[in-house]
């Protein structure tokens, strides 16, 4: 599965070492994870409400950290 974490993400992993951010991060440092950083990504996660209220792009759903933890690991 290739995931874009949205820079947010990766901030709010590091504001918060047990949060959900944090979690997706560890699984993609332990390998379960693979980080889509430019094209053909799976899922992107963030916790911008404007992205998260367009649902989708391109096909591509926008989910935040909960969620992707709950429905895609």
């Amino acid at each position: 599965m290739r995931v874009v974490l949205d820079t947010n993400q990766h901030i709010s992993a590091i504001i918060r070492p047990k949060g959900h951010p944090a979690q997706i991060v560890r699984l993609w440092q332990n390998g379960l994870i693979e980080l889509a950083i430019e094209t053909e990504a799976d899922v992107i996660v963030t916790g911008d409400q404007h992205l998260l209220s367009l649902g989708s792009y391109q096909g591509i759903p926008i989910v935040t950290a909960v969620d992707f933890l709950n429905n895609y690991v």
